[in-house]
């Protein structure tokens, strides 16, 4: 909704893909740089690396969310 945010945060073991659907966002990087975003644009945050995003419009910012483990990650996992 409007003002909803998804708060600073860091990616370890996976990367992280938004696929912005509709709405208007804010999305910062690692560096603390911030971008606009609206639809049909894509952020993809590495291993690593942080990212966050608002919503800063009067409409719901709708966006798909796609998460992939690394290697390494999907190593530790079958190796429990």
């Amino acid at each position: 909704p409007p003002g909803a945010s998804i708060g600073q945060h860091k990616h370890t073991g996976n990367e992280d893909v938004y696929i912005i659907v509709s709405g208007k966002g804010l999305f910062t990087d690692s560096e603390g740089k911030q971008t606009e975003v609206g639809a049909g644009d894509i952020t993809i945050t590495r291993p690593g690396q942080s990212h966050a995003l608002k919503n800063i419009g009067k409409k719901p910012l709708v966006f798909l969310d796609l998460i992939a483990e690394t290697a390494v990650a999907q190593a530790k996992t079958f190796t429990k």
